[in-house]
């Protein structure tokens, strides 16, 4: 028997029950999708080993001044390659700084840091006037919802029919006269 559990909303929903056949399938289908992935990693390694071996067997057969530009070019390559990777790496580091710095700012402020990623400038002051606006947007959003709610009155309980006992409504009456 499945227990109840409850969503964010408080609403009462059935556990899901797994039989051990779909656990095992879903196991099995996650096993694939991870073979995959490394095979595909296995594949792209050998594929450019080969293609550097058969650089370098180039580079072998020539002679003098060829095998030397050749060497050199090779160089060159290699270094950009370098260069090219570490600039990913930077720009990487840097992003998930300024993400994390912008979930601190939220989370200051009482907002769910899952904003983050959307109030990203290309600047850290950018990224400050971001979140100010969303956070004035926000609180001018509630402060409209809040006066909407207060221009509605106060809601009605129940039915109309009053539970108040006659009597009491009389000397309510005579009570604001």
């Amino acid at each position: 028997m499945a227990e109840d559990i409850h969503d964010d909303s408080g609403t009462p929903q059935e556990a899901k029950v797994f039989t051990q056949a779909e656990l095992d399938e879903k196991i099995q289908a996650r096993v694939e999708r991870e073979k995959a992935g490394r095979q595909k990693a296995i594949d792209d390694a050998v594929a450019k080993a080969l293609k550097e071996q058969a650089e370098r067997s180039r580079i072998e057969s020539l002679q003098g001044e060829e095998r030397i530009k050749a060497e050199y070019q090779a160089e060159l390559e290699r270094i950009d390659a370098e260069r090219k990777a570490s600039a990913e790496q930077l720009a990487s580091a840097q992003r998930e700084l300024a993400v994390s710095k912008a979930q601190g700012q939220l989370a200051g402020m009482g907002y769910p840091v899952d904003f983050a990623e959307n109030l990203l400038g290309k600047t850290d002051a950018e990224t400050a006037r971001n979140i100010q606006s969303f956070d004035k947007a926000v609180k001018a959003m509630i402060a409209e919802k809040v006066n909407e709610a207060v221009a509605r009155g106060t809601p009605a309980i129940g039915n109309s029919v009053s539970t108040t006992p006659a009597w009491q409504s009389e000397i309510a009456k005579a009570m604001k006269l």
